[in-house]
């Protein structure tokens, strides 16, 4: 029987639902504010304020000490577009859709998928990007995700030894940050990359396991669910690498009692990169709900590049001493405190992580349809949206398509997550 030739809405579906499953990562970030933006698709470059949680302070006695309700706002912009350029033949089209979607389809949207997934993975390192591009910011410095657990030879987070590949014991330490951050203990998800979650299944092999999981890490090379605390385990090949800026030994501050986003230091005697980790000596976490100290150094990520004597640092989260809102540590750092790493200068490892969905949003906007001189059509579902457009030069009678996705993304809560490093050799 004589195929029916394919049209631009079976097509689009198909594609659809190939790009919603394409990423893993893509599946289980929080999209809650698609709806925010309506049917009709914004202009590159719209935003959405996303407010954070109050966060008051508790009292002793009886005496009341009524204080402001503040909210930190976020900004979420819509301003990435990513697409792919296909050309089908009429006798393409003519497939049934089976052979049509292994052929061309598949292939493409797994590309299409791991640009987006790309795309916003980045935010580990920035937390995400502004309306002209680049590294996002805001009044409450934003940045990427500063807490890590980085095992040497010499333990955990000390970089005066080179990384090594993560143990129970490294991700287990990677749940408990984020329990200091009160992050909600259900629905946690590990993002590894493929020759991490090697490494990984290889580490926790003789280890006493459920039979369920035993049986998917040996006939799969796959964590199992619920392991260790985290409810998903996912493979990625996106995963961040990254190079340790030549720091060489690092700063001390220059002066005491600050705060904020940019503390002042001695001239740096090498350059530190967007996405470095650093501390402060005597400057420990502090809980998030007790205010108390958790006995852990302290880490912040480096969210603008710092050349060689330049005599400041940005860092995320803030340096808010306890005792008051969205405190973070324990104190400010004292004059003359050291700056360390807990990862060696020129390390290349990988920015695996751990993390509550909720700590990144994505919204998906549909796309106009029928433009003129085209054939279009925008689908969405379960949070994505796609469009197919098809056109055709008549000058040279030649017909293409492409494929879009508008949308953009955040990480309003990185705090609610934790890097876990891997060596790459």
């Amino acid at each position: 029987m004589t195929n029916t030739l394919l049209t631009i809405s079976m097509i689009t579906v198909k594609a659809l639902q190939l790009f919603r499953n394409s990423n893993a990562f893509l599946k289980v970030i929080n999209k809650e504010y698609q709806g925010y933006f309506g049917k009709q698709p914004l202009s590159i470059g719209s935003v959405l304020q996303i407010r954070k949680p109050i966060d008051p302070v508790t009292r002793n006695g009886a005496t009341a000490s009524p204080q402001n309700a503040v909210e930190q706002e976020i900004p979420l912009y819509i301003n990435q577009l990513i697409g792919v350029d296909l050309a089908f033949t009429d006798t393409d089209l003519s497939l049934n859709i089976a052979d049509f979607t292994n052929r061309f389809l598949a292939p493409s949207v797994n590309k299409l998928g791991g640009a987006v997934a790309s795309a916003i993975m980045g935010g580990v390192e920035t937390g995400g990007t502004a309306a002209t591009g680049g590294q996002q910011t805001g009044t409450n410095g934003l940045g990427g995700i500063p807490n890590v657990v980085n095992l040497t030879a010499s333990g955990l987070n000390n970089g005066a030894a080179a990384t090594i590949s993560p143990v129970a014991a490294t991700w287990l330490k990677a749940g408990a940050r984020l329990s200091d951050q009160s992050c909600p203990m259900d629905e946690r998800v590990v993002v590894m990359s493929p020759d991490t979650q090697a490494n990984t299944v290889a580490s926790l092999a003789g280890l006493f396991n459920p039979q369920r999981n035993i049986s998917t890490q040996y006939e799969k090379g796959m964590m199992g669910v619920d392991t260790l605390g985290y409810e998903k385990w996912l493979s990625d090949q996106t995963v961040i690498t990254h190079t340790t800026a030549a720091y060489g030994t690092l700063a001390t501050v220059n002066g005491g009692s600050q705060t904020g986003s940019t503390i002042t230091v001695h001239a740096l005697n090498g350059p530190l990169s967007v996405g470095d980790i650093i501390s402060f000596a005597g400057v420990n976490f502090c809980n998030h709900i007790t205010q108390q100290d958790t006995g852990v150094l302290a880490t912040f990520v480096i969210t603008a590049a710092a050349s060689t004597s330049a005599t400041s640092v940005s860092i995320y989260p803030p340096l808010t001493p306890a005792g008051v809102s969205f405190a973070t540590v324990t104190a400010s750092p004292a004059d003359a405190a050291q700056l360390s790493s807990p990862i060696e200068a020129s390390q290349v490892y990988r920015k695996n992580f751990v993390f509550h969905p909720t700590a990144c949003t994505c919204a998906f906007i549909e796309l106009p349809e029928n433009e003129p001189g085209t054939a279009s059509k925008s689908e969405s579902f379960d949070g994505f949206s796609l469009r197919m457009m098809h056109y055709y030069n008549g000058a040279n009678m030649t017909g293409s398509w492409r494929m879009d996705t508008l949308f953009g993304s955040v990480w309003p809560r990185p705090e609610w997550a934790c890097i876990v490093t891997d060596t790459t050799s």
